[in-house]
């Protein structure tokens, strides 16, 4: 494995499917990152589905035409499933075959912008907490919430927009969320969705209906049963340009826009959570849930939590 000053770097694992502009800039901006050049790529081209349309199936093909139109990376490992595994399985097979080959990984998807020092942060960060068993993911996004942030803090919740991970904490994954609700509801519902500000225990509920297919509600649940921390950078790194309607498992909001910075410090901090922080992501998950009112009213409804 390729290192720079001293540091072993982790392989990047990509997930595509039939978004070709996306992937595009996706991959672009990821060969402008720090460090691509002496990384390892691992892309996960999903399948079409049965009743995929010539045009689905298009796009597919042309998205796979485009992850093997340059060398994104160092080395570059490309996997195209002959079928549709669907997002949740094809990162839950992903990671789990990358981490333990490598032991880490960094994640992302094929609608992201990445700052060219993502890469120098998920690295540096991954050196920096490896050994500590407690800290178990790094997110490169942060939304913008109200204030000024800390260079980087623990949070309780995981972002999915663009992250890393170890071996050592991915073997916490529980993929079954049927054996996760009761186990989250008894330790706590009401801190599990952040002071109901969040429906995370629907989304949860919904997976175990079948209604949905989350990876990302039963890896939250999963570092939340362990007590995990989550460290976040206090300036997103990352910026998700596949709120368009453009993919399966995304809707078009605004709310989620954030300036990406140009370089984030791995410090010493303690670790525990902020309750100013949690109160300003509560307040910030109460503007997501009523962004469809006035501006006066989502500020009434978190008056007594945005200090």
């Amino acid at each position: 494995m390729n290192s720079v000053k001293g540091i072993p770097l982790a392989p990047i694992c990509l997930f595509v499917y039939n978004r070709p502009i996306h992937t595009l800039s996706t991959l672009q901006s990821l060969k402008n990152c720090h460090l691509a050049k002496d990384s390892i790529l691992y892309i996960y081209a999903d399948g079409q589905k049965p009743d995929a349309s010539e045009d689905q199936i298009q796009k597919i093909n042309n998205v796979r035409e485009i992850i093997r139109s340059d060398t994104w990376c160092k080395e570059v490992h490309i996997y195209e499933s002959e079928i549709n595994l669907g997002l949740a399985k094809s990162i839950i097979k992903g990671i789990g075959e990358v981490t333990d080959k490598h032991d880490k990984a960094i994640i992302i998807e094929d609608d992201l912008q990445l700052s060219p020092s993502f890469l120098e942060f998920m690295n540096e960060a991954l050196d920096y907490y490896e050994a500590n068993k407690a800290v178990m993911h790094i997110a490169g996004f942060t939304p913008h919430v109200k204030g000024i942030l800390p260079e980087t803090f623990f949070f309780p919740v995981p972002t999915c927009w663009g992250w890393a991970t170890w071996r050592r904490a991915w073997q916490h994954f529980n993929p079954d969320a049927a054996d996760l609700l009761p186990k989250v509801l008894n330790k706590g519902k009401r801190q599990f969705d952040f002071n109901y500000s969040i429906n995370y225990v629907r989304m949860l509920k919904r997976n175990v209906n079948h209604k949905v297919d989350s990876w990302f509600i039963r890896w939250y649940a999963s570092i939340y049963l362990e007590n995990g921390l989550c460290l976040h950078p206090g300036k997103s790194l990352v910026r998700n340009t596949g709120l368009d309607h453009s993919g399966i498992n995304s809707y078009k909001s605004k709310v989620f826009e954030t300036q990406i910075a140009d370089k984030i410090l791995i410090n010493e901090i303690p670790f525990e959570f902020s309750k100013r922080i949690i109160k300003r992501y509560i307040c910030f998950n109460w503007k997501v849930k009523f962004r469809h009112i006035p501006e006066y009213a989502w500020r009434v409804l978190t008056r007594q939590l945005d200090t």
